[in-house]
């Protein structure tokens, strides 16, 4: 053993207190429901998460024990206290200046301290702008599976998202979780000099402004001394994977730019074949298998590879004041084995069998969104070049209709830019019959974070009966296993009532729970739309989905809700015995269901579902409610109460309308302050 001095501080042991409920887990992440014998207060029993012994220093004072020269030291006994609970603050904190209208290391970075002044314009329609900045490929325009990179500066970039390259790709080639990295292909814009170089426009940022639009970016960009001006507009292509971006100069000028870097994995040296002939370029690179990327423009001149190979460039023959470049990519053909078992995922279950024609539209939504874009790249292509002012105007028209649809007027400019951007972009995370979660990661389909209250206020509820249905096609059959589970495993039981995520083929992912948050946006959704036929569609699954989520995490029937999985800030501490956030969402369920129940003449049932949602509220209010702080805070399985909630905690009761308004207002003052 390790003869070093330890401090006594680092090796004071806590015990746990008993924990309150029985369970498979002794201490605060306790789960409830099995009748195990519990160890009797005082009996020395250590919880995990009270041992305050450092991991790095308990490890070394284990120690070698075949060392000669340690086992000659003494061994040390560390000294356990016994501390009784309930434990009590030793100090209330004070109530300070909010973060919330200060500075915060989260958002600010410097620890907060660099100046948070607002450095782009708002666009009062939908939009913002910036000057002088040099950031690039920061900013992307989505539409479906294609994904255009922009930034502060004209320098652009195509991708997809990686998840959902496995689509294209044999598995016997590419290992998804090998693709880290990819590019569909960069352009790079410039103007050619006198002296034969080249002024690149990304390289002139104390001249130019970038206006951020949905769907499509604009930028005004000036020679550094006043030579010239140009104006670039950039965006995604319409129902097909490409980009088309226009340069339009004040005067004639020889445009000179660059497209590659195309690349799946990143190989050294890079695998990719270049082909340059007349106006086009073609890459292709072994990682993409029936792959193809080309890029061309509408002028004259000469390209050519550069001297590295990863990019061809093109120059002006005859200079012109305006300016068309176009880019495809996609494959000649997908993995059919991989969609077949996202359509297999999809219509074989019961719910989805008892709305087939639903059904049949959402399988037709992945499609279009996953497959038929990729396909024909050179068809695709050829459409963009032989038309592409016509192609880059009716991409604008459908953002533009988008950001028309709705609008929001108040005295504060940023606020209207802010709402009308968001709802507009907000189609960003459509991905076919659902909304993914992230843009940039987690591409899947996820729970409320993906935006399903703002899209209702927006006005898409066909979007969100359709996100609303997929879920519901993904519930499992009674006693039967599902057989496309592809992550996780945190849920017990996977099978029955239980509405998980889904991801972009259609499986299932285990870690979370989805089911409250689903049964309480149906009713969410009757509430805008009035859609009785809907609700009467989905009650089955309804019924399925409610006692799932009652026998799983309120299985002692006190109304009390526990989860077994902080699902992300919103759900934070959803694991503790008595959870803040899991009972709120439990009781919206209840709640929501008793409502929908009406909607679908089942008396019974809401009388039922009405019962459990007062009791539940009852016992929230009763064992949740802090008086004295004038909040709701979770509760352990030994007992201890959190002083310090999150703040979703709080604001999800409010929200819900799980605590009453006097309660409320206190809850929300008591999180202003802290």
């Amino acid at each position: 053993m390790l003869g070093r001095p330890i401090p006594p501080a680092i090796c004071s042991m806590t015990p746990a207190c008993p924990p309150r409920r029985s369970g498979r887990m002794i201490g605060r992440f306790q789960r409830r429901g099995n009748n195990q014998q519990q160890p009797e207060r005082g009996k020395g029993i250590v919880n995990k998460r009270n041992l305050r012994v450092n991991w790095l220093l308990a490890s070394l004072l284990i120690g070698s024990a075949g060392s000669s020269a340690q086992s000659e030291l003494p061994a040390l006994k560390p000294q356990v206290r016994f501390i009784p609970a309930p434990l009590a603050p030793s100090a209330t904190p004070p109530e300070g200046p909010s973060v919330l209208v200060g500075f915060s290391p989260f958002y600010v970075s410097q620890g907060g301290l660099q100046d948070a002044t607002a450095i782009y314009e708002p666009v009062r329609e939908g939009g913002f702008r910036i000057c002088g900045s040099t950031r690039r490929l920061n900013r992307p325009i989505i539409h479906g599976q294609n994904r255009v990179w922009t930034g502060d500066v004209p320098v652009f970039r195509m991708d997809t998202y990686r998840d959902s390259i496995p689509l294209w790709v044999s598995q016997e080639t590419v290992k998804p979780l090998a693709v880290k990295t990819h590019s569909f292909g960069t352009l790079r814009l410039g103007v050619a000099t006198g002296d034969g170089k080249t002024t690149w426009l990304d390289t002139l940022p104390g001249t130019t402004t970038a206006t951020f639009l949905p769907g499509y970016t604009d930028y005004q960009v000036a020679a550094a001394k006043g030579e010239w001006k140009a104006t670039i507009r950039v965006a995604v292509a319409s129902g097909m994977h490409g980009l088309i971006c226009r340069v339009e100069f004040d005067r004639p000028m020889p445009l000179v730019w660059q497209y590659g870097d195309v690349f799946l994995t990143e190989a050294k040296p890079p695998s990719t074949e270049v082909t340059v002939a007349g106006t086009e370029a073609r890459f292709v690179t072994p990682d993409l298998p029936n792959g193809l990327v080309l890029a061309g423009w509408d002028g004259e001149g000469t390209g050519q590879k550069t001297q590295e190979g990863r990019f061809a460039q093109f120059a002006s023959g005859k200079p012109r004041r305006i300016y068309h470049v176009v880019a495809a990519w996609g494959v000649n053909r997908f993995d059919a084995a991989v969609a077949e078992r996202a359509h297999k995922n999809l219509l074989s279950t019961p719910a989805a069998k008892a709305w087939p024609e639903e059904a049949e539209r959402l399988w037709q939504a992945w499609l279009d969104c996953f497959v038929t874009p990729a396909l024909k790249p050179e068809e695709h292509f050829r459409s963009l070049l032989a038309a592409p002012a016509e192609a880059l105007d009716r991409s604008v028209s459908v953002w533009t209709a988008r950001r028309e649809e709705f609008q929001i007027r108040t005295p504060d400019e940023h606020l209207d830019a802010l709402m009308n951007w968001s709802r507009a972009v907000s189609e960003y995370h459509r991905q076919g019959p659902g909304l993914f979660l992230g843009t940039h990661a987690y591409c899947l389909y996820g729970h409320i974070s993906v935006g399903w209250y703002g899209k209702q206020w927006a006005g898409d509820h066909a979007t969100v009966e359709q996100v609303l249905r997929l879920y519901a096609a993904g519930q499992g059959e009674d006693g039967k296993p599902r057989d496309n589970f592809f992550f996780g495993n945190q849920i017990r039981s996977g099978d029955g009532g239980w509405i998980s995520w889904v991801g972009w083929n259609l499986g299932h992912w285990l870690s979370e729970d989805n089911t409250p948050h689903w049964v309480n946006q149906v009713w969410q959704h009757y509430r805008w739309t009035g859609d009785r036929v809907f609700v009467r569609d989905l009650w089955p699954v309804i019924e399925k989905a409610v006692a799932w989520e009652c026998q799983q995490h309120d299985a002692d029937g006190d109304g009390l809700f526990i989860s077994y999985y902080p699902y992300w800030n919103c759900d934070s501490w959803a694991c503790l015995a008595k959870s803040a956030c899991a009972t709120t969402v439990g009781w919206a369920m209840l709640d929501a269901a008793a409502h929908l129940a009406e909607v679908a003449s089942q008396p019974q049932a809401a009388a039922k579902y009405r019962a459990l949602a007062d009791k539940t509220r009852t016992a929230a209010n009763r064992e949740l409610w802090n008086e004295q702080a004038g909040l709701l805070t979770s509760v352990g399985s030994d007992g201890l109460r959190y002083s310090h909630p999150y703040s979703w905690e709080v604001a999800l009761a409010v929200n819900l309308g799980l605590v009453e308004w006097q309660r409320g207002r206190r809850a929300m003052r008591w999180v202003e302050s802290h």
